[in-house]
């Protein structure tokens, strides 16, 4: 029985430890490029997969309107590629108004380069 305990004390910091280093990791998998920094400052967020998707979750501040910044509306567009061969994997427009967290696409196959380092690019819409 205490032989069982201490199996199962060490399995679970085997499993701490990995959940961590995974997190830790994904931190360093993706480069953000914020064309817009004097006005939104994107914070380090952490990848998950959902469903098929691969995605970077997030927060932001907003420290000025992107107005300010050279932007004729409230929408950003953000395009994401992979940093080894700059193949462009998502793209997409959200609304700067009235969010703190947002979550990114990085990619639509959670298989295919889960493990690849991603450079993130925001910038004004159209």
């Amino acid at each position: 029985m205490a032989a069982q305990k201490n199996n199962m004390k060490k399995l679970s910091v085997l499993i701490l430890a990995a959940v961590l280093s995974l997190s830790c990791n994904a931190e360093e998998r993706v480069t953000i490029d914020n064309s817009l920094s004097a006005c939104l400052i994107i914070q380090k967020g952490e990848i998950q997969a959902m469903d098929n998707l691969l995605l970077y979750k997030t927060s932001w501040e907003l420290k000025d309107n992107i107005g300010n910044c050279g932007c004729k509306s409230a929408a950003l567009s953000y395009s994401v590629y992979l940093v080894k061969n700059e193949k462009l994997m998502s793209l997409g427009m959200l609304s700067s108004l009235n969010k703190k967290q947002v979550t990114f696409v990085l990619s639509s196959d959670n298989g295919l380069y889960k493990d690849a380092e991603y450079k993130l690019t925001l910038s004004c819409a159209g």
